[in-house]
């Protein structure tokens, strides 16, 4: 039953890699196909410098590049004094023996019972 299990398992975690695989494939096709009139006429760099105005015609992904850009810098200038100052800092100290002289020492804390009452 649980072989079965397993294989059932196995064959449905590769359908959904499968699934996953073809799907990005034809969005990557699908995105070739509509980029193409841009490559075939030259205008792949026009559309990285050109200003975003719909109602002339300009699709330019310019400013968003700026704005992601002036974001991400001012999100680091937030963010990187704020996680340095409530960062915990803390020190690590060596010494010798490790694991093995840490069971000896816990085993030799520890009284075991024994069966003659003489011997103790």
């Amino acid at each position: 039953m649980i072989k079965r299990f397993g294989f059932w398992m196995e064959k449905g975690f590769l359908a959904a890699a499968l699934w996953s695989m073809f799907l990005t494939i034809l969005i990557f096709a699908f995105m070739l196909v509509l980029g193409l009139p841009l490559f075939k006429e030259g205008r792949l760099l026009s559309l990285l410098t050109s200003p975003w105005a719909p109602g002339e015609g300009q699709f330019g992904i310019y400013p968003m590049i700026i704005s992601t850009t002036v974001i991400s810098f001012l999100s680091l200038c937030l963010g990187a004094p704020l996680a340095l100052a409530t960062s915990n800092p803390g020190s690590v100290t060596t010494s010798p023996g490790g694991v093995g002289r840490n069971i000896a020492e816990a085993v030799g804390d520890y009284t075991f019972p024994t069966p003659c009452q003489h011997c103790r």
